[in-house]
């Protein structure tokens, strides 16, 4: 979260990507940095132990996500 905002303010968009077991702490981490409505991609927790082809289809569901962010989301 933290890096994703600082780098959207610093003009380069990024996407944020965490695992369920931390939205709290991602919307926690948003509001501190004034920025409440931040996106955020949740994926299933945990990752670590997820085998290659769970994880890429995983990282297949949530694409067509991260390039939305990208092209739209900006920090004010």
């Amino acid at each position: 979260m933290h890096d994703g905002i600082h780098m959207d303010r610093a003009g380069i968009p990024a996407a944020a990507i965490c695992t369920d077991h931390f939205m709290d702490t991602g919307q926690a981490t948003a509001t501190v940095w004034g920025v409440p409505n931040y996106p955020v991609i949740y994926m299933p927790h945990p990752l670590s132990t997820c085998p290659d082809a769970e994880l890429q289809a995983h990282a297949r569901r949530v694409a067509g996500q991260v390039v939305q962010i990208l092209l739209t989301a900006s920090v004010e």
